[in-house]
């Protein structure tokens, strides 16, 4: 028996592009209830295509030809459309429209037409939208039917943001206003909306997606919005869904994308209070090191794959936030990074890896997350990982004095050969750092502290800085020194086979003097040249008074 004709127009209506009914951006294969908001307003979209392909004169021909729910779907549409007659004009619209159904139908409008030409809609389009958004559902708190209503506002405003950054500035200015003051309107409409007790759906993805767009590259608001405890509230609602997975409705995970967008974005940000130290860079925010973002961890990780039937598929944008979010947290908090090693977060970033297949921006962002969290991965996880405090015993050295054997010890007190003097000498050079005008041209650095402290590192670093090259100073360390004297070498080397670090060595070396004489020698060499010359008058009793601990950087100018 052939398939009544209702059936297969109604399939056909469901086997459009998805880019037709851009209210609710889902894969097309995602199986709907026909009572929803996608068919209340998908099939607007349709006939409004057909009587654009078709030129018909009458846009609600046809109507019986559908089956039995769109026929009383297309009648509402009949009664709500002239409704919307009476408040033609956007502001009225949203001021005295209190039928969520009248806002849903005007606002699926105002989003097709923002996505197609968002310059077309009024300069306080944004600002309108803002306003129907705090006050939707009024006094009596959100429905489902508000809930629904909500989607297409935040729609239209997401594309006015992207296509209008006049807008989005004014947006971040009203935000951080409204969240300094601690009068909120549209941010506790967010959290309401957030809060209300149903899966992670269009109006929430929406949501989302309209904060990411302005906090992003905001410190300010951003900071504002940790102190509203957003973070949590997001990851409370991701965490309630992915819980409750099989109430949810089908492709619910797409949604979710928008929240874990919104997450990374919050966990992206530095906090504007991190200049209140002397050294910004050691700032840990409140929400990382005090709140314990316990819930922002659970709700990323119920994020990816739950086993091994995504296997064969393009590895998802819901899956690659997911690890370029934890990956921001394990960044922020050393706890958390822990944690989040010890889940199974890391095996599922290779087999996501592997998933990534050409696409460099998901590659990169996966490359990330194994950045921040290798520093943090246990010793059983791979041979070539060593971690700071819980390296393999094999690997552990153990600070010790008056341990260096009998035979060794004398080595340390003979003094330098001519072939190890010329060793340490070939590594001398003076070279001018014309590059730099005076006065800003420099004319001496000298680190200051204890042996082994990094003082050659921080030095040579400093000198690619300021010179363009490490090779463009004059070097007087010791660590020349004592990588050419044969006895220190001996001793280090034993050291290194009994897992021992003979802090006593440098010490025996530099009491025979031989080491103040050799670096004496070294700067003598060098002011045969102009350029040596000109270092004594900078220095001038710089030569007698080099100790062992000191590495002396020198520049000629």
């Amino acid at each position: 028996m052939a398939a009544p004709r209702w059936r297969e127009r109604q399939d056909r209506f469901r086997s459009l592009p998805t880019w037709q009914f851009s209210i609710l951006p889902q894969e097309a294969s995602v199986e709907r209830d026909p009572l929803s908001l996608f068919t209340y307003v998908a099939f607007f979209h349709f006939k409004v295509l057909c009587h654009e392909r078709r030129q018909k004169a009458d846009r609600y021909s046809g109507g019986k030809e559908y089956s039995w729910v769109i026929k009383r779907r297309f009648s509402d549409f009949q009664a709500l459309d002239a409704g919307l007659r009476k408040v033609r004009p956007l502001n009225r619209f949203t001021s005295e429209s209190t039928d969520p159904a009248l806002i849903c139908w005007a606002a699926a409008g105002l989003e097709r037409q923002a996505a197609a030409k968002a310059e077309s809609l009024p300069r306080d389009a944004v600002h309108i939208l803002c306003r129907c958004f705090a006050t939707i559902g009024g006094n009596g708190g959100l429905t489902d039917a508000w809930c629904e209503a909500a989607a297409p506002v935040l729609a239209a405003l997401g594309h006015l943001l992207r296509s209008r950054e006049g807008d989005r500035q004014r947006l971040r200015d009203a935000l951080v206003e409204e969240a300094s003051s601690g009068v909120l309107r549209w941010l506790q409409k967010f959290r309401e909306l957030l809060e209300f007790p149903a899966p992670f759906g269009a109006a929430e993805a929406a949501a989302c997606e309209v904060l990411e767009l302005v906090c992003r590259g905001d410190e300010e608001l951003t900071t504002l919005l940790h102190r509203h405890r957003l973070l949590t509230v997001v990851s409370q609602r991701l965490l309630a869904t992915s819980s409750e997975e099989a109430a949810a409705a089908p492709g619910w995970r797409h949604f979710a994308a928008f929240g874990v967008r919104l997450l990374e974005a919050l966990m992206t940000e530095e906090d504007t209070d991190r200049f209140r130290l002397a050294a910004p860079p050691l700032f840990k925010p409140v929400w990382a090191c005090r709140e314990k973002p316990d819930a922002a961890r659970q709700a990323l990780l119920a994020m990816l794959p739950p086993g091994s039937e995504e296997a064969f598929c393009s590895a998802t944008p819901l899956e690659v936030s997911a690890l370029s979010a934890l990956g921001q947290l394990a960044r922020r908090s050393e706890e958390q990074a822990r944690l989040i090693v010890r889940s199974p977060a890391l095996p599922q970033s290779f087999k996501i890896l592997d998933r990534c297949a050409c696409d460099e921006e998901k590659i990169v962002d996966v490359l990330q997350f194994l950045r921040h969290v290798r520093t943090f991965v246990p010793e059983e996880a791979g041979d070539d990982v060593i971690v700071v405090g819980r390296g393999k015993e094999s690997q552990r050295f153990c600070l010790v004095s008056q341990q260096i054997p009998p035979d060794l010890e004398p080595l340390l007190s003979k003094p330098f050969t001519e072939e190890q003097r010329s060793v340490i000498f070939t590594k001398v050079g003076v070279y001018s750092a014309n590059h730099i005008q005076p006065p800003q041209r420099p004319k001496a650095l000298v680190v200051f502290g204890p042996p082994s402290v990094g003082k050659s590192t921080l030095s040579m670093e400093v000198a690619k800085r300021i010179f363009d090259t490490p090779g463009n100073v004059v070097c007087v360390d010791g660590n020349d020194v004592r990588d050419a004297h044969e006895g220190f070498q001996k001793v280090a080397q034993h050291g290194l086979q009994h897992n021992l670090i003979h802090t006593d060595a440098w010490e025996i070396l530099k009491a025979t003097k031989t080491v103040e004489n050799l670096k004496k020698d070294r700067l003598e060499g060098e002011m045969s040249s102009y350029e040596a010359r000109l270092l004594e008058r900078l220095i001038p009793n710089s030569v007698g008074q080099v100790s062992a601990g000191i590495t002396l950087r020198l520049v000629a100018t």
